[in-house]
Parts: C-alpha cells; sequence; structure tokens
C-alpha cells in the first residue's frame, strides 16, 4: 500500500489520493457529491462517482 492523502475544499471533505506502484488515483467522496454547493477541485477533475486513475509509466 502506496501514500494516501485527504483532499479538502474549504474545510470540507472533497476527496481522496492514493499512491501506490501502479500510480496515482483521486476519488471524490459521497457527501461531497452530494453536496449541491460542491464543485471540481480542479478543472481536469470535473465531478464524478468514479476514481481518476493515473498509470505509472
Amino acid at each position: 500500500m502506496g501514500r494516501r492523502g485527504r483532499g479538502m475544499f474549504a474545510d470540507q471533505l472533497a476527496g481522496c489520493t492514493e499512491e501506490s506502484a501502479a500510480g496515482m488515483s483521486f476519488e471524490y467522496s459521497n457527501s461531497w457529491l452530494q453536496d449541491p454547493k460542491a464543485q471540481p477541485v480542479s478543472l481536469a477533475l470535473p465531478l464524478r462517482e468514479e476514481p481518476y486513475e493515473s498509470r505509472s509509466g
């Protein structure tokens, strides 16, 4: 297992990141996705339920 981190936005948990030998991932928290005021943490990471994954190369 690799390193993990929490992504905060305006003092609320927006999602979690995880680094592993395979690469990096980011997943929005369910509570963030259900908040009507939720915003993407980045233009490259629009709100969605599926995790974003980046493979090491």
